[in-house]
């Protein structure tokens, strides 16, 4: 805006000119920053909108990512996990497509900021130039304050000497504006050019991430199509795994029975040997008591004869025999109770004993020997019953897994242990820790493997141990 050289020059022009350039002046300027403002608010709003889709589009991709993670191996999961990478390929084309409109909208927005750059540096120009020109009228008219006191100096009335005090206010009220612009143009010219170095740099990191955007979509591509393919081999590969661990467990389980059948055994030779001792002490109880009933009745008899011969004809004292014995009592018939083999909080049965759908992904049924009870590891494991501990030790199949023998033919396993605490020969009382819980051996979480024999027979825990109520 210029500023006439004779407009300030004296005493003589009119408020009205004056209020009229301050007042054309204070318009263009909100004019210009509504414009300005206006045009910036587009290009944000534009930028925001695909930045806030590309972020659903994360929260989306993450959500099926999740749901993946959670799939088993099965054959049915396998048509879930492609129909879910399906839709993240679909999801990364549409991912691509709203960063290039991103970079589109931050393009256009910094070509915006440049706009505004370029817009406040004219008007910073031809401020300079307008206040330049206010200075050289000054100076002409002997300084700043010299022009004050010629507009109030030179009233011929008291009418011009007011009027002159309202100009003289003016013009002070001017050159502050002229000021006060100059330094508002600096902080917008300054705000400006931090608004577009940040825009072109925000620019730069969505082009890496797009190219990296690419290469995955690229990858989720390829992955989906060759998923059933490469599912197959692994398939074919797992039903070999899984044959060789189940051989693995067959031996196991060979092994434990052939311990469970010498122990009974054992206990059955230690049974007879105990009932032979006890029939051979009793026959000797016996031959020890006819020998002394028939020494008692020898010495009768002979005390008899000597009475006879005495001629007492008294009457014979009467024999009492053997002295009277009772046979022990039986033992008390009590039902045998089993403890709940973690704390009362954990009850979540996620496998029951007998056939089930193979937990592994072959798609097969197959037989489960124990029962499965979901505790997170390191929870404590307690005997279900007392009695000695036959086995502590570590199998592929069974992971860490502890037996106890409660000497009724009853026999209590609990396998795929994180720690063994009991050791074989050990005698541990109902309720004493034995093991804690872990994921060793052949499983699919952390949880604990529960298993009752009765002889080499296996037999549903539950029958045995009562789930306790919440």
């Amino acid at each position: 805006m210029k500023i006439k050289r004779d407009f300030l020059s004296g005493p003589k022009r009119s408020v009205s000119a004056l209020l009229a350039a301050a007042i054309v002046f204070l318009s263009f300027s909100a004019v210009r920053v509504i414009s300005v403002n206006a045009a910036s608010s587009n290009s944000n709003d534009d930028v925001a909108k695909h930045e806030d889709r590309i972020e659903e589009i994360k929260r989306e991709q993450e959500r099926i990512r999740n749901e993946i993670a959670n799939l088993s191996d099965s054959i049915d999961d396998l048509m879930k996990e492609k129909a879910y990478y399906d839709s993240l390929v679909e999801l990364s084309d549409e991912k691509i497509a709203e960063a290039e409109l991103l970079v589109e909208a931050m393009r256009a927005r910094s070509q915006q900021y440049a706009d505004d750059i370029k817009k406040k540096q004219d008007e910073q120009a031809q401020l300079y130039e307008d206040i330049k020109e206010r200075m050289v009228v000054s100076y002409e008219s002997g300084g700043t304050f010299a022009s004050y006191l010629e507009v109030l100096f030179d009233a011929e009335s008291i009418m011009d000497f007011l009027i002159g005090i309202e100009n003289a206010a003016n013009l002070m009220r001017y050159d502050t504006l002229l000021m006060n612009e100059q330094k508002r143009l600096e902080k917008e010219l300054d705000e400006a050019k931090q608004a577009h170095d940040k825009s072109l740099a925000d620019e730069e990191a969505v082009l890496a991430a797009l190219e990296t955007d690419r290469e995955e979509n690229d990858r989720l591509s390829a992955q989906n199509a060759s998923l059933i393919d490469n599912a197959m081999k692994d398939l074919e590969e797992r039903e070999e795994i899984q044959k060789k661990l189940d051989e693995e467990e067959e031996r196991e389980n060979k092994e434990i029975e052939e311990l469970i059948e010498k122990i009974i055994k054992q206990r059955e030779e230690e049974r007879k040997a105990e009932e032979s001792r006890k029939a051979e002490e009793s026959r000797k109880a016996e031959e020890s008591r006819k020998a002394e009933e028939s020494r008692r009745l020898e010495e009768s008899r002979k005390a008899e004869e000597s009475k006879n011969e005495a001629g007492s004809g008294g009457a014979a004292e009467e024999t009492t025999g053997a002295p009277e014995t009772t046979s022990p009592e039986p033992p008390e018939d009590g039902k045998v109770t089993y403890l709940w083999p973690l704390d009362e909080k954990y009850t979540n049965i996620t496998s029951r004993f007998g056939y089930r759908k193979d937990p592994f992904g072959s798609g097969k049924t197959t037989y489960h020997s124990g029962t499965d009870i979901y505790a997170p590891k390191g929870a404590k494991i307690y005997a279900g019953r007392a009695g000695k501990v036959v086995i502590s030790k570590k199998s592929s199949s069974y992971g860490n897994y502890i037996m106890i023998d409660h000497g009724d033919g009853i026999f209590t396993l609990y396998a795929h242990c994180n720690k063994l605490i009991s050791k074989v020969g050990d005698y541990v009382e109902q309720g004493q820790v034995i093991a804690e819980v872990g994921a060793t051996g052949h499983v699919t979480g952390t949880h604990l493997h529960l298993e009752v024999r009765i002889g080499t027979e296996r037999v549903d825990a539950l029958d045995y141990f009562t789930v306790p109520k919440g």
